[in-house]
C-alpha cells in the first residue's frame, strides 16, 4: 500500500511541475498576417487575366544593354547597344534602341568582280521597338516584339591594283522580329534571350547588298536597376514585385 502511496504521490508531483512549467512559459507571438494589398489593375496573357496590386505602377522605364549575334556580307559578326523606353501596364514595352558592330574584315568579296587586298565591313542601325510580354510568372516571362528603323551598311577597302582605300556606304531601312525570355534573377537583376530574324523593307543598291543585311540573329540582354537595389533594402514591397 505504502508503494502505491509512493508512486501516486510522485506521478501527482511530476504533473504538477509540468503544468507550473507550461504557466510559466511566455504564449508564442502569433504568426504575423501577410498584408494584402488592394487591386490595381489586370492584364492579359496567354494564360488568361492576371490580377495586379498596387505595388505595381502602371508606368515604369524602362532600360538595359544589349548583344546580338548575327551576319553581314556572309560572315558572323556581333552587335553591341542598348535599348531605353518605358513599360506600360508592366507586359507592354517601347521606347529606342541602337546597335553598334566591330565589324568584319574579308580578303575576298565575291559579289565584287574585282580583287581587294583587305575589305572591312560594319553596320550601325537604331529605331523603335514595340515588345509584348504573352506569359508572365514570378521568376521568368516570355514576349514577342518588333524593331524598326534605319541602318547603315559601310564598307572600305583597297584594291589590288593599288591607291588609296575606297569607302562606300549603304542605307537602309528595316524590320526586326523577335522572341524573348527573361529569367528575374533577384528583383534587381535579370537577364534576357532570344532569337528573331532581320528584314530589309527597301532595295537597297546594288540588289545584293540586301542578302548582306538581310539574316536570323541571337539576343542577350542584362538589366540592373541600382534604384531598386537600394530602395528593396528598406522596402519590403519593392522585393516582392515582379
Amino acid at each position: 500500500m505504502k508503494r502505491w502511496a509512493a508512486l501516486v504521490f510522485l506521478l501527482t508531483a511530476w504533473t504538477g511541475v509540468q503544468a507550473f512549467e507550461c504557466d510559466t512559459v511566455p504564449n508564442k507571438k502569433p504568426k504575423k498576417e501577410p498584408k494584402v494589398h488592394p487591386y490595381s489593375f489586370s492584364v492579359r496573357t496567354l494564360k488568361g487575366k492576371i490580377p495586379l496590386d498596387d505595388r505595381y505602377k502602371k508606368f515604369t522605364t524602362d532600360f538595359g544593354f544589349d548583344t546580338r549575334y548575327s551576319w553581314i556580307v556572309d560572315k558572323d559578326a556581333a552587335w553591341y547597344g542598348f535599348h531605353a523606353g518605358f513599360k506600360i501596364r508592366r507586359v507592354t514595352k517601347v521606347g529606342f534602341a541602337y546597335y553598334w558592330t566591330g565589324g568584319i574584315k574579308k580578303n575576298e568579296v565575291k559579289e565584287w568582280d574585282f580583287p581587294v587586298v583587305t575589305a572591312r565591313f560594319g553596320m550601325p542601325y537604331y529605331g523603335g521597338y514595340f515588345e509584348r510580354t504573352l506569359i508572365l510568372q514570378k521568376k521568368a516571362e516570355w514576349s514577342l516584339g518588333c524593331l524598326m528603323g534605319k541602318g547603315r551598311l559601310m564598307s572600305a577597302y583597297l584594291p589590288v591594283s593599288g591607291g588609296e582605300e575606297v569607302r562606300k556606304n549603304y542605307p537602309f531601312h528595316f524590320a526586326e522580329v523577335f522572341s524573348n525570355g527573361t529569367i528575374r534573377v533577384t528583383y534587381f537583376f535579370s537577364i534576357s534571350g532570344g532569337i528573331g530574324y532581320r528584314f530589309v523593307l527597301n532595295q537597297p543598291q546594288p540588289l545584293y547588298v540586301k542578302k548582306w543585311i538581310e539574316a536570323p540573329f541571337a539576343t542577350f540582354s542584362v538589366q540592373w536597376s541600382f534604384v531598386r537595389m537600394l530602395m528593396g533594402i528598406v522596402d519590403k514591397n519593392i522585393r516582392e514585385v515582379y
